[in-house]
């Protein structure tokens, strides 16, 4: 696999993630939970479907194994968020405003935890690039 393929890897990957934050945006919203993406594994995302269909190739990228850690935790920082949405909808008499409080942090907790992942993302791309043109300057 030579280097252009592996960043188009990297930017299809990218975007599927912020789907993810999307999800996570619709939950903060109010959307009907019924039409919002479940909680799934960071396994069996297109994502984590792509990060363990690659890793072979693409382990001796510097930070790429980081990459599997901070995934895993947007997973559960998701899970937790469709958890906590699925209490503030029901009915109830108090609590509401705290709950609802609860799923703004963890919107933002989700947010943050995706800011470092597409980070890291764009670290691996940034080696591949310098790589790369490291190759083309040597032929």
């Amino acid at each position: 696999m030579n280097s252009v393929e592996i960043l188009k890897l990297l930017s299809a990957a990218k975007e599927s993630h912020l789907a993810w934050l999307d999800y996570g945006l619709a939950i903060l919203n109010g959307d009907d939970l019924l039409h919002v993406q479940q909680p799934i594994s960071c396994t069996d995302c297109n994502f984590g479907l792509w990060y363990y269909s690659k890793v072979d190739l693409l382990r001796s990228i510097k930070g790429f194994k980081e990459i599997e850690l901070l995934h895993a935790e947007f997973h559960h920082k998701y899970d937790v968020l469709f958890t906590h949405a699925h209490e503030a909808h029901k009915p109830r008499l108090f609590g509401k405003k705290k709950l609802l409080r609860q799923l703004n942090e963890d919107y933002i907790a989700l947010g943050n935890e995706s800011v470092l992942l597409i980070k890291k993302l764009e670290e691996v791309e940034t080696r591949i690039h310098a790589k790369q043109q490291a190759e083309q300057g040597a032929a």
